[in-house]
């Protein structure tokens, strides 16, 4: 994968992230209800490290050809982390 289409994968995942969160956030004003609200605030939750592991992942694909093996692993631990500390 080239450095551009890498970097076009990861700006249209984080578009559809962004959209997502949008029509969440109109849902919630449309719904009116608490409790609503925090169970389409808890989905978000859930795709939020989603979208991070996809667009990492897309970056670490683009990234990979001009990084050594060890520096992807480095990168890849520190999505992990990343992804356990928000846990």
């Amino acid at each position: 994968m080239n450095e551009i289409n890498a970097v076009r994968g990861m700006a249209a995942l984080r578009a559809v992230a962004g959209s997502l969160e949008v029509f969440a956030a109109v849902l919630m004003l449309h719904s009116g209800s608490v409790m609503h609200a925090m169970r389409i605030n808890a989905f978000l939750a859930l795709a939020g490290p989603a979208f991070l592991f996809a667009v990492s992942a897309v970056g670490l694909l683009g990234a990979a050809s001009g990084l050594s093996p060890a520096k992807v692993l480095l990168i890849a631990c520190g999505v992990a982390l990343i992804y356990a500390g928000t846990r």
